[in-house]
């Protein structure tokens, strides 16, 4: 029995088990059933961002996952819709821009868009270096290297406690973090937390936040939107792509210039 043993631990030993992480990034953890993500292509791993994936699918699609949830694709018919809108929507009510914030990475097309929209200075605060070194590996084509240009900074932190440990004004600050049940991001959905973005804004600045629509009930969106409204006078909230975007504001000016 000794012997088996050993020689059962020195085969481990030789030939160690490997995790299967197409496996680990199909999303059954948090959407209940397997996803079609693909081939995991490339990966990483760490206590701050977990598991890191980039998935191809047969017709070349490429995904970004973090621990098989969601994070951002390169489809132009998809995905790419709403991280353009992100960006996007909020600059109908930016008449001042020099100084943004966007808090959550993803695939980088949001702090893109945002930084070709003549900003002169531009911060990302994400807490995973993984998300943005596979964003910027596999997905330069649609983010077009946006870290690497001039004006962009990044830091790799928690995007509330950046806002606590600096006291640059901000005239756009958009946030677009993982789903409201994940740890630590219901932080960013709560009266406090609006009221510490209110100080950080310019008199013009202009908040914008991505709510998620699907796995949520109205009741808890009416919450979100009642301690907005507690530390913001006008409210704003749009759908594109699927998804929900709310744009915050003490500026009376801050009314969408067009509407579409």
């Amino acid at each position: 029995m000794a012997w088996a043993l050993s020689c059962t631990a020195g085969l481990a030993l030789l030939f160690p088990a490997h995790w299967d992480l197409d496996k680990l990034s199909e999303g059954s953890n948090v959407y209940f059933f397997p996803q079609q993500w693909g081939k995991v292509i490339d990966h990483a791993e760490s206590a701050e961002g977990g598991l890191t994936t980039v998935t191809q699918s047969a017709d070349g699609l490429l995904t970004l996952l973090t621990n098989g949830k969601f994070q951002g694709n390169n489809s132009e018919q998809g995905e790419m819709i709403a991280q353009k809108s992100i960006a996007l929507i909020p600059l109908l009510h930016t008449a001042q821009r020099d100084t943004a914030l966007v808090i959550g990475y993803g695939t980088g097309m949001t702090p893109r868009v945002i930084h070709e929209n003549e900003f002169r200075s531009l911060d990302i605060a994400e807490l995973s270096e993984d998300m943005v070194r596979l964003a910027d590996r596999h997905f330069e084509n649609i983010n077009h290297a946006v870290t690497s240009q001039p004006g962009v900074n990044t830091y790799y932190t928690d995007g509330r406690n950046f806002l606590l440990t600096q006291s640059k004004e901000y005239d756009l600050i958009s946030i677009e973090i993982s789903s409201i049940w994940f740890a630590g991001a219901a932080n960013l959905y709560n009266k406090e937390f609006y009221e510490l973005v209110a100080r950080r804004l310019t008199d013009e600045g202009v908040l914008q936040q991505w709510v998620q629509l699907h796995h949520m009930r109205p009741l808890d969106f009416l919450y979100v939107m009642q301690s907005l409204r507690a530390s913001f006078r006008y409210v704003w909230f749009y759908v594109s792509g699927g998804q929900g975007i709310v744009v915050a504001s003490n500026n009376a000016e801050a009314f969408p210039s067009v509407v579409s």
